[in-house]
């Protein structure tokens, strides 16, 4: 059964990679293909999601099953990190952070008032090799 569902991913993927090459041949070209080339990146898209779930919950029972058949104490240190904590899952929002724990970083890479400011209105100021400021004046 898993092979089945890795071989449909495969093919899944493949169709999914041409729908979504032809899109991009859309944009770049500007050539107009009809809506069935979008639906079909979307019915890939959405078969591949259902295909990875299966073949995550076939994953998770079979390793429910060997992790019953071995008792806790051959079970190395590795393989136990797999299995999810039980502490609940963490959502970090904006603003959560506590600014007051926050630090600078230290000076900022260019200091403002390093920057020349002697380009000319309409001129465009370059340095050059030699760190020299270079102006183009434009016409």
């Amino acid at each position: 059964m898993r092979k089945d569902i890795i071989s449909k991913i495969k093919w899944t993927s493949y169709d999914y990679c041409i729908a979504r090459d032809s899109l991009e041949l859309r944009r770049w070209w500007k050539i107009r293909f009809m809506a069935v080339v979008l639906q079909d990146k979307m019915k890939a898209k959405a078969q591949l999601k259902s295909l990875y779930k299966q073949l995550e919950e076939i994953n998770w029972a079979i390793f429910r099953k060997y992790m019953e058949t071995y008792p806790v104490s051959l079970i190395s240190p590795n393989i136990s990190t797999v299995i999810p904590p039980a502490v609940p899952h963490l959502h970090l929002k904006y603003g959560s952070i506590n600014r007051s724990t926050l630090k600078p970083l230290g000076r900022p890479c260019i200091p403002f008032h390093s920057i020349p400011q002697t380009a000319e209105a309409g001129s465009a100021g370059c340095l050059g090799s030699n760190g020299m400021e270079r102006n183009a004046v434009f016409t």
